[in-house]
């Protein structure tokens, strides 16, 4: 009874999370100080409308202080992957246990379900609940784990960012608690806490084609995400070609960038729905990657935005970021 109490407090926490998450990219949409505060990079350059506006200014200009460098992007990676092996590791190993006190709990005590739901049912109606997605909560986070590690490799190989691009402590702050509620959203809502009745079937749920669909996802935007990583990565300048007056930024050509302004973003939304189709019916999980849908669809509106202004010759027939759609 106290394990289900954890678990379904857990889980109210993980909601909470992506929800506030949620309102806060909506404000940051709708309001332009705030608006503000969410860029990153190149992005930090543009004017946006209405800043110069009373009290707008002021309120950029105070939080303007506060600003970490961009390369800290890897920190997030870095918790992502070491987070997801934690859980991994903590989930596997205790699943049996966990069952057992669970299912003895649950027969022992007839007031458990009335306890959640207001109905007052016996024990003998409920059959104890098993780990029947121990095995899907941990390939999925043995799977985030490898997108973390890709990231690492990513942020220490190919990219180089510029010394002076810098990131407010916001986005910081975000970026860091935004793989720790994912990684917690993947066990504290899975399966793994999910009573099932004598006609469930364990294995057709978690290797169910939905599943290997969402896996199906989740390896395609990650092949293709870093393609389109090296890509971005070859447009940025070295050393010697910036000291001789290149420009920083060129335009990016081939793979998903004849379609889109930015293919990475569109393949992080495939990745986050991969997850989210692996345990569909992971409340959480669906939170989470309409948060990823939001942020990283209005960062890729602005970006888009900035290309075209940037770059005279810009391919028109170019989406910003979901093919042929937006």
């Amino acid at each position: 009874m106290e394990l289900v109490g954890c678990a379904h407090l857990g889980a109210l926490l993980a909601q909470a999370y992506w929800l506030l998450a949620i309102g806060v990219t909506l404000v940051a949409a709708c309001w332009t100080p705030a608006a503000d505060l969410s860029r990153y990079g190149k992005l930090r350059g543009q004017s946006a409308a209405g800043e110069g506006k009373k009290g707008h200014k002021g309120f950029v200009q105070r939080t303007r202080a506060w600003m970490v460098p961009k390369r800290y992007f890897a920190h997030f990676y870095a918790v992502c992957w070491r987070w997801a092996v934690m859980l991994t590791v903590a989930t596997y190993s205790r699943w049996d246990a966990v069952v057992q006190q669970w299912a003895e709990g649950l027969i022992s005590d007839q007031g458990v379900l009335r306890e959640f739901t207001g109905l007052a049912v016996c024990a003998s109606d409920w059959h104890p609940p098993v780990v029947t997605g121990w095995q899907r909560s941990t390939t999925m986070l043995v799977l985030l784990a490898l997108q973390g590690l890709r990231r690492v490799h990513e942020e220490d190989r190919l990219f180089r960012p510029n010394p002076n691009a810098q990131m407010h402590i916001f986005g910081y702050i975000i970026g860091i608690t935004f793989y720790l509620a994912f990684g917690w959203s993947i066990v504290v809502e899975s399966s793994l806490y999910r009573p099932v009745d004598e006609f469930y079937d364990a294995d057709s749920e978690v290797w169910n084609p939905v599943f290997w669909l969402g896996v199906a996802l989740f390896a395609l935007g990650m092949y293709e995400q870093h393609q389109t990583h090296r890509i971005l990565a070859g447009l940025r300048p070295t050393e010697s070609t910036a000291a001789s007056g290149c420009s920083v930024y060129r335009v990016p050509q081939g793979r998903l960038f004849a379609l889109v302004s930015c293919p990475h973003y569109f393949l992080e939304m495939l990745i986050y729905l991969g997850f989210a189709l692996m345990d569909s019916v992971n409340l959480s999980l669906w939170l989470a990657f309409v948060f990823v849908c939001l942020n990283l669809g209005l960062t890729a509106l602005r970006s888009h935005a900035w290309y075209k202004a940037k770059f005279d010759d810009y391919p028109a027939e170019r989406k910003a970021v979901v093919p042929f759609i937006l």
